[in-house]
This record gives structure tokens, C-alpha cells and sequence, in this order.
């Protein structure tokens, strides 16, 4: 129980971290309240997985610092069903499907809303004081799961300080157990989605560079066609749960994954990695150096370059592209690949660019509308 209770309360800290800049919140309309939603690095907006989910290409730009992602979204919560039902655009407001937002099963929306069957995650929601929107009167966790409600916790700063100082006796309390139980789900969630994004190692020839998967995500998941859940270390996971982020080497041709780590932890300079055996997740292999990766299909942008560090603080460092290598995969066989300069314009392809190379960007242009 005590490390337990101490992987929490850093949990809390760390938390606290990512909020470093506010961002607004979404809307959600739950029973008779109106509630804000937390809108941040592991708690991306609803609308946002949307995109990345079915790979679509973002219609959204940013408006300022405090809302990245471009727009603000009002949610309603029927019979435990997730609906959006607005979109707004500074003072525009929108039906989602102007952007063209629907649900995997539609038998539940309408011109009005739109089911969003799509979204798997953890809502965290505060009522706002009446008299002081900046206070915060109590918050509501919803766990929701292809769109359904799992369950929900309304949680009191009382409810926080117990938690934080968990006794023995306090594990007797069932409802404040499930409310820790929430806590922690979470705290996974934002932690796997927080490094859902991070890039994956490529080796090509003699060169080691970067490489991203089709809709931003790890082409492991690719395997698994985007689904989290399929994903067997996804946050429900509370043994053993992390972002898949493998290693890859292209051998004659062939891509292949060579190492897979579950990345985790809410750190902005880099992840907690657990290295996991290949025939963890790949039980059928006999070979555990490496898989052919024969569920890759389509473009794929490699880059490569070097770590430079920052004028002002040295130990601060970002990676400089120095270029690309965009290569055409099928099965796991590489058909086509290109070298192209960092400075290369992808959209505006020069008039005298290779044949060859102007198809394969306007295929990759395609693979993400």
C-alpha cells in the first residue's frame, strides 16, 4: 500500500506540472450541470482524437497560447451516451458535421449531435462557483468507452486530502476507494496518451534518424488498426501500461521492428522506457531480434539530422532535420524510397522535382485527407 500511495502522490505532483499553462476548457452538459472539461497534454480534446484516430487531416488552427487546439467543444452526456453537439470558433459557433464529424455508428446521432462512439478516455470536469468562475466547487471524473459511460466519481477537495493522506482505516471506505480507483485510471490515461506521440527510432543504411507512423501515432498500433484497446498495455492496464514505441531497421528492403519499449511519465525531457521482448507482444515469432513489420502500409517520412543544443542553455537540445527519406511500404516491403532535402517545400513541390517524387508526396498528401 505505502509504494502504492507513493507512485500517487508523485503522480499528483507531476500532474500538477502539465497544467503549467491553462489551456480554455471544453464544455460538457452532464444531468442538470454544466461542467468545464480539462483540455491539456494527456487530456486531449475529444474532437482532436477524432482526427488522429481516423487519420484525417486537422481543420483547426491555433487561436492563442491558452487554446492550442483551435476551438472550443460543448459535449452533452444522454442515457450515459458522449454526444457533441457544438463546435466554436472564437464567437462562431458550428454542427460538427461542417467538419465533417461522425460517428462509427450513427444510429444515435442527429442534426443536432453526433455520437462520438470514436473517443475512449477520461473526462475530468469541475463545477465552476457561481460566484468565482476560477473556483473550483467540486470535480467529476467520467471514465467513458467507445463513447459509453463506464463510470463516474464526483470528487471533493475533502475527497483529495483523504486520498493524499491515505490511512489503512481509509481502505475500509469502499466509495472513497473507487474514487482513488478513478484517480489512478487517470493518471494512466494521461500518461499513455502524453507519450502516444513520441517519435520512434529508425536505422536506414548507415543512417539513424527518426520516424513517425501514418496518423502521428507508433506504427505498432498500426497493427492493431489504431485501436487502444487492442493495444494489450494500453491505460487500463494498471500492471503494466505504456505508449508503444519501438526501434526499426530497414534490412534489404524490409522494414523491420528490432526493439519496442512502452514509453510512460509525464516528463516535457523525456520518457520513463520499460523495454519489453519482442515475443511479449509477438508471441508466434521465433526470431526475437527483430519482425517483419508486414502490417505497414502505405508513405511513410523518415528524418535525419543531429542534436543541437540551444545558444542560451546548452543543455537544452533539439533535433535539426537535415532530410527526409519518403519511402512507399507494402506488407513491410519498401517499393519505393526517396532522399529529399530538409528545405524541400512538400507543399509546393518545385516544377523540376523527380516524377517519381512529386507522386509519392501527393500520395502522402492523399493518406492524410
Amino acid at each position: 500500500m505505502k509504494k502504492i500511495l507513493l507512485i500517487f502522490l508523485i503522480s499528483l505532483i507531476t500532474t500538477n506540472i502539465t497544467k503549467a499553462t491553462d489551456q480554455q476548457p471544453d464544455i460538457l452538459f452532464y444531468g442538470n450541470e454544466k461542467l468545464t472539461v480539462n483540455i491539456g497534454c494527456g487530456h486531449p480534446s475529444p474532437l482532436e482524437t477524432y482526427y488522429q484516430q481516423n487519420n484525417l487531416n486537422y481543420p483547426f488552427r491555433m487561436l492563442h497560447t491558452a487554446n492550442y487546439r483551435g476551438h472550443i467543444a460543448t459535449w452533452k452526456i444522454i442515457d450515459d451516451k458522449f454526444f457533441i453537439t457544438n463546435i466554436a470558433i472564437e464567437e462562431d459557433n458550428y454542427k460538427p458535421t461542417k467538419f465533417n464529424v461522425k460517428s462509427i455508428d450513427n444510429t444515435f446521432s442527429n442534426d443536432s449531435k453526433v455520437f462520438a462512439d470514436w473517443f475512449s478516455g477520461v473526462l475530468v470536469c469541475q463545477k465552476r462557483k457561481k460566484e468565482n468562475y476560477w473556483k473550483t466547487e467540486y470535480s467529476i471524473y467520467i471514465y467513458v468507452k467507445n463513447g459509453l459511460v463506464q463510470k463516474s466519481k464526483k470528487i471533493t477537495e475533502k475527497d483529495f486530502e483523504r486520498i493524499e493522506n491515505l490511512t489503512q482505516k481509509d481502505t475500509a471506505d469502499t466509495n472513497l476507494m473507487s474514487k482513488y480507483s478513478i484517480l489512478y485510471l487517470n493518471q494512466s490515461y494521461i500518461s499513455y496518451y502524453f507519450r502516444l506521440h513520441d517519435s520512434e527510432h529508425i536505422e536506414i543504411g548507415n543512417k539513424t534518424g527518426y520516424l513517425k507512423g501514418k496518423n502521428d501515432y507508433s506504427v505498432i498500433l498500426e497493427k492493431y488498426e489504431n485501436s487502444h484497446f487492442d493495444w494489450p498495455y494500453n491505460w487500463e492496464n494498471f500492471e503494466l501500461s505504456g505508449a508503444p514505441n519501438g526501434t526499426w531497421k530497414v534490412i534489404e528492403d524490409k522494414l523491420y521492428l528490432t526493439d519496442i519499449h512502452l514509453n510512460k511519465g509525464l516528463n516535457f525531457d523525456g520518457p520513463e522506457r520499460l523495454q519489453l521482448k519482442l515475443s511479449e507482444v509477438f508471441p508466434s515469432i521465433s526470431d526475437n531480434s527483430k519482425i517483419l513489420a508486414n502490417w505497414a502500409n502505405g508513405i511513410y517520412l523518415a528524418s535525419f539530422g543531429e542534436e543541437v543544443a540551444d545558444e542560451l542553455i546548452p543543455e537544452l537540445k533539439s533535433f535539426k532535420v537535415k532530410e527526409f527519406i519518403i519511402m512507399r511500404i507494402e506488407s513491410g516491403n519498401v517499393v519505393e524510397k526517396h532522399t529529399i532535402p530538409s528545405e524541400f517545400d512538400f507543399d509546393n513541390i518545385p516544377n523540376d522535382a523527380n516524377d517519381k517524387v512529386k507522386t509519392i508526396i501527393n500520395d502522402l498528401k492523399l493518406q492524410r485527407e
